[in-house]
């Protein structure tokens, strides 16, 4: 644990004070589940259900569902949910499906921002405004788009990021910002602010000298 802390410590001060998250680099290949089967070999019933929740929110795009995995989880101490998880091969696109009523439980498909059209053109300039009424001389440049539905809670969302995981996620029923992160550079900080965090890390480091 001392040793841990030592190492965390000076990675969490740079990460605060030069404003970079501290984010490990994934230079690994994602993970690919071995239970996964061409949706050939899955019920047509569950494909087809899939297909037209891509459809329904695609945006016109074009999305090609390649593969399948049976799985199943708890949702409270005593029901179970057995669903089939529906997806591209490169995971643009995830729909997962009870496996028992055969209905859509959430829809995952990723846009360029040139995808962004239509109905689902408003809400680039949201994400934006976000941006900058938060912090007016941030570096940010959204690079895609994230939708996501959730049946269940019924719920829609975008989350529009950058190459350097800087993000803001808007509701799509309300079209309004809920959730913002962003870099900030150290110039644009409140000095006060910086200096609290620099001193807590500080103590941090020293606390199991």
């Amino acid at each position: 644990m001392k040793t841990t802390k030592k190492l965390l410590a000076p990675m969490l001060a740079l990460s605060i004070l030069s404003a970079t998250p501290a984010i490990a680099a994934n230079v690994e290949e994602p993970y690919r589940d071995p239970g996964l089967i061409q949706i050939a070999k899955v019920d047509q019933r569950y494909v087809t259900t899939a297909q037209k929740a891509v459809e329904q929110y695609g945006n016109g795009k074009s999305f090609q569902l390649e593969e399948a995995l049976k799985d199943e989880y708890f949702v409270d101490d005593t029901t179970k949910i057995v669903r089939w998880v529906i997806q591209s091969k490169t995971r643009d696109a995830i729909v997962t499906v009870d496996a028992d009523s055969n209905k859509v439980l959430t829809v995952s498909v990723n846009f360029e921002l040139a995808e962004m059209t239509g109905k689902y053109a408003k809400y680039l300039p949201t994400a934006e405004a976000a941006v900058r009424q938060l912090y007016e001389n941030a570096d940010v440049k959204f690079e895609k788009a994230h939708f996501f539905r959730d049946e269940t809670l019924g719920t829609n969302d975008f989350h529009f990021s950058t190459n350097d995981r800087q993000f803001v996620r808007v509701d799509a029923v309300k079209n309004e910002a809920t959730a913002v992160f962003l870099q900030y550079k150290l110039a644009d900080v409140d000095p006060q602010a910086v200096s609290t965090a620099g001193q807590a890390l500080r103590l941090l480091s020293k606390a199991d000298d």
